[in-house]
């Protein structure tokens, strides 16, 4: 989820990388002014999934950016 107080005019990106600073996915998301959810399905750009781990998920816009930790963890179904 994210908050815009105002309309974003220029560019606005989430951008998920690996914990090394490689950009693995670049997600669309609304710039109106309010409350948004932006849903990740664990993919890359590159074709596949990334696996369990430590991820860096960055909101970019023209005016600064904010970061994030995220963490995948594995699903304890999968054994």
């Amino acid at each position: 989820h994210y908050w815009l107080a105002d309309d974003v005019g220029g560019d606005l990106a989430l951008v998920v990388t690996e914990s090394g600073g490689e950009t693995i996915k670049t997600l669309t998301a609304p710039k109106t002014r309010g409350l948004h959810r932006v849903t990740w399905d664990l993919s890359k750009d590159a074709k596949g999934q990334v696996g369990p781990g430590e991820y860096r998920v960055q909101l970019k816009t023209g005016k600064g950016e904010l970061e994030e930790k995220l963490e995948v963890q594995r699903d304890p179904a999968s054994r």
